[in-house]
């Protein structure tokens, strides 16, 4: 069997975590980027072997041809060639752009013996795997509430939640909620998150106290009906696609805005929060949002009637 590899992942920390495992013990190690230079060019040069027959690792960025509804067939063909005859020594690592397992190139190179690795839909417990073979690697400690609550702040977001841990570790390699709330850019502070995120999971004691304080830090009610609004929106939007069969992908795509990407992990908590209610739920949530912004702007009691509607949802 080969020693192929195909990798899709939007996050380039996790890929690369899962690149530099699979390339230890490699001292020749080659990278390519197709967007640069032409397959033909990579397959010379990897097939170009020392006399020492010393083990040999190719990386080769943005691949295009597992995925989507090119065939690239004259490419594809001498990219099979290739791998059908390549060398024991030798590790083939693709970064893809997509990646489809039904497609005829993707079938091909799996019966060679290549291995799939997609890091776009991992479940939680598989995320936690990555992050902590990360942390290991590089000698930072953090216990699993603490993940846990960091990868909420940050949306599931895992480049930001690896940014923010090399940050804190340049101070100490041991992090707690302690270090993340004093040196972190996403420390509590932000209670418009937490507010949000407890009130969507129904957790109302924890929602009501952030609630306070930003009506005490003088955030106006028709603001957080707004704010509350836009992510129940959301929540809807993600529901309704995945039930039409959309993929996650497209959903991605949809809700990027401007340079602004909307982040795999974003995605799997809002699937997870969207798995909270009915299609009609979050629907009638929407509706009763906007009359109450309506009611509270003719000079009802606007704290009052927010905390009420809260507890109804």
């Amino acid at each position: 069997m080969k020693n192929i590899h195909l990798i899709k992942s939007n996050s380039f920390n996790l890929a690369d975590n899962l690149i530099n495992e699979l390339t230890e013990g490699y001292t020749d190690i080659n990278k390519f980027d197709l967007d640069i230079v032409e397959l033909n060019d990579v397959i010379n040069d990897a097939s170009y072997y020392g006399l020492f027959n010393d083990k040999k690792a190719v990386i080769i960025s943005n691949t295009k041809y597992f995925g989507g509804r090119f065939l690239y067939e004259e490419e594809c063909e001498l990219l099979y060639n290739f791998l059908s005859n390549l060398d024991d020594n030798i590790i083939v690592i693709f970064i893809c752009n997509e990646l489809a397992k039904d497609k005829d190139i993707t079938k091909k190179v799996i019966s060679l013996g290549a291995t799939i690795h997609n890091l776009d839909n991992l479940k939680e417990a598989e995320l936690k795997e990555h992050i902590n073979s990360y942390l290991k690697n590089n000698n930072i400690k953090m216990d699993d509430k603490v993940i846990t609550e960091f990868l909420n702040r940050v949306e599931g977001n895992i480049d930001l939640f690896i940014n923010e841990v090399n940050k804190i570790s340049i101070i100490t390699k041991t992090i707690t909620i302690d270090e993340i709330n004093k040196y972190s850019s996403y420390r509590n502070t932000d209670v418009t998150f937490d507010f949000v995120g407890s009130i969507v999971s129904k957790n109302f004691s924890k929602g009501f106290d952030n609630l306070d304080i930003l009506l005490s830090n003088g955030m106006e009610v028709p603001a957080i009906i707004g704010i509350l609004a836009s992510k129940y929106r959301e929540l809807y939007f993600v529901k309704d696609c995945l039930r039409n069969n959309v993929s996650e992908d497209e959903i991605r795509q949809m809700l990027t805005t401007g340079s602004k990407e909307y982040s795999t992990g974003r995605l799997y908590y809002a699937k997870k929060d969207a798995g909270l209610y009915t299609i009609d739920e979050l629907e009638e949530i929407i509706i009763n949002l906007s009359e109450l912004d309506k009611k509270i702007k003719t000079g009802s009691n606007p704290v009052y009637m927010l905390k009420e509607f809260l507890l109804s949802i």
